[in-house]
């Protein structure tokens, strides 16, 4: 691997989001002026963007229902999740008012066939939330600003709440009764799902900004000290470590006993799940950085590139597929914009959302196979197409 630079420029998303948190303080309510959440459960994508949530068919390519029916104030932003027969949204909060600083945020449960509310949890939290709530077991789990980590039974009540010394930006992870969540504090926790009673608490040398995955009694988690950490479910001791070449903003994931994960200087790595070593290494232009996730599915690596996160920078993006076994890569397709928001694999296609202050809101449709493009409409062009 080469030298670790210094992510001196690729600081959108955190420079958005102190804004954001900046502009909670002073009673703002924030624009439209941040990431898309998306989902998918194998056939409709679920995005969550500005003052709604939106089903959208792939097959069809049109909308099925938004979410709320008449556009309100609060926003969404965090990507839709799936619950026991329900969609689980979080918003990014509603201005308390001028005089009383902060945002109230708040948790809902919805019908994923029509986008129907079925219940909502208020005031779970007076900061924002930034990532997905996590259903598990018969509760929902959600990471807050607050320095919070919060438990809700099936109908939205809170069950118990824990605190973290910053922000918990990723969504929780839970396993055999055990939750985690990765801080901005430069600490993994577990906690008990029952009770909320801290399990332990294990420092990383980095601010850990997405979610902790956990697989075969091991906890993966990656942070701004370029590293991916591997620590004990059980102890939170520290496994190992696999190095990467600057701050590493998404979660990673595990595929047939690989982990895959990226990092903001446009590299890609695979490591081996059991002792983090080295299995291959794609490295793109200085000049690329990759926040998003990657996705890994039939055999292969799809890597959302932008190029010029900085915000002086003429800002592009591009998805890059690479052989999952060997990280040769196999094509690549120039977006409309920048994507700061993981793709998702709907109705056998990979569906990819871009946008910056230039480019409006845009989804792009591919073939998975030769990399063909299908369909790239923005969501407004989506929306409106069915009226």
């Amino acid at each position: 691997m080469k030298e670790k630079t210094r992510p001196s420029t690729r600081l959108s998303i955190l420079i958005i989001a102190l804004l954001a948190f900046l502009m909670v303080g002073c009673g703002v309510q924030v624009g439209a002026d941040n990431w898309a959440g998306m989902s998918s459960d194998g056939d409709i994508v679920y995005l969550a963007w500005g003052n709604e949530v939106t089903a959208i068919d792939i097959d069809s390519q049109r909308r099925v229902w938004s979410f709320p029916p008449d556009s309100g104030a609060v926003k969404f932003f965090a990507a839709p999740s799936f619950g026991d027969g329900s969609l689980l949204l979080a918003d990014y909060g509603e201005s308390k008012g001028l005089f009383s600083p902060g945002v109230n945020t708040s948790v809902y449960a919805i019908n994923p066939d029509n986008g129907t509310l079925i219940w909502r949890s208020q005031e779970v939290a007076s900061d924002r939330i930034i990532a997905s709530p996590l259903a598990a077991d018969g509760q929902i789990f959600v990471g807050t600003a607050e320095n919070t980590v919060i438990a809700l039974d099936g109908n939205g009540n809170t069950q118990w709440t824990q605190e973290t010394e910053h922000a918990v930006w990723g969504q929780p992870s839970y396993e055999d009764g055990v939750v985690v969540v990765a801080s901005m504090d430069k600490h993994v926790y577990a906690f008990d799902a029952s009770s909320g009673d801290q399990l332990w608490r294990e420092p990383v040398s980095g601010a850990a900004a997405s979610k902790p995955v956990i697989d075969n009694g091991r906890v993966y988690v990656g942070s701004f000290d370029a590293k991916l950490h591997a620590l004990d479910l059980q102890t939170g001791k520290e496994l190992w470590t696999a190095d990467a070449n600057d701050w590493i903003w998404n979660a990673p994931v595990i595929n047939d006993g690989n982990i895959y994960f990226a990092d903001a200087s446009g590299g890609v790595y695979a490591v081996d799940a059991d002792d983090g070593g080295l299995v291959w290494e794609q490295q793109f232009d200085e000049a690329d950085a990759i926040e998003a996730a990657v996705v890994v599915d039939g055999g292969m690596v799809y890597v959302p590139v932008v190029r010029g996160v900085s915000t002086d920078d003429e800002q592009a993006g591009r998805i890059v597929a690479l052989a999952a076994d060997n990280g040769v890569q196999q094509w690549e397709v120039p977006l409309a914009g920048p994507s700061f928001t993981t793709p998702v694999i709907a109705d056998g296609k990979l569906v990819v959302a871009q946008q910056n202050k230039e480019v409006a809101l845009t989804l792009t449709i591919i073939d998975p196979a030769d990399g063909k493009k299908e369909l790239e409409k923005t969501v407004d062009e989506i929306i409106n197409g069915d009226q």
